[in-house]
């Protein structure tokens, strides 16, 4: 599968993905990753070892994504990754937040949450779309701390897409 990653100027964010070997079929997400009106930068990092990750970058709000771990996922799948890290740089839009929210218990529950509902008012996601999402996630074993096991987050990612309460319910 080959894949790019873009910059829609002025837009914010725009993740292409092209699939496919004979016939290239494009399916074109445009997420628009804003953190006190500046929008986040997507770029490719080959030497992640997770598949997508929030960080400050020279200053720049940045989402590193690895071509490799994220390569035998659907579009789907892979857009709610950026946009789960995108929920970490808008629950900790400065450095010093993001040093702290490193301690925070929840933080995986809330970029989840954000992401969700990114993807679903900005990109008007369906319900099936978001269970294709939630089911990606069924068998992980929740590796941090911070993380849920997979069905407790399947079942989160589903709530939160689901309601507009800041717990799911």
């Amino acid at each position: 599968m080959s894949r790019h990653w873009s910059l829609a100027l002025g837009a914010g964010l725009a993740l292409v993905i092209l699939s496919g070997a004979a016939v290239a079929r494009e399916q074109r997400f445009e997420l628009r990753c804003m953190v006190e009106g500046a929008p986040a930068k997507v770029i490719e990092d080959g030497s992640l070892d997770t598949p997508a990750r929030a960080q400050y970058l020279n200053g720049q709000r940045t989402i590193a994504v690895s071509p490799k771990l994220t390569e035998g996922l659907s579009a789907v799948v892979q857009t709610f990754l950026v946009a789960h890290e995108c929920g970490h740089l808008i629950a900790s839009p400065t450095l010093t937040a993001a040093y702290h929210q490193r301690v925070n218990p929840d933080r995986e529950r809330v970029a989840d949450r954000i992401g969700i509902r990114l993807l679903r008012d900005q990109l008007k996601f369906t319900l099936q779309q978001a269970q294709i999402i939630a089911a990606a996630f069924r068998v992980t074993k929740g590796a941090l701390p911070a993380y849920l096991p997979g069905p407790e987050r399947e079942r989160w990612i589903l709530a939160c897409y689901k309601t507009d309460t800041p717990d799911c319910s």
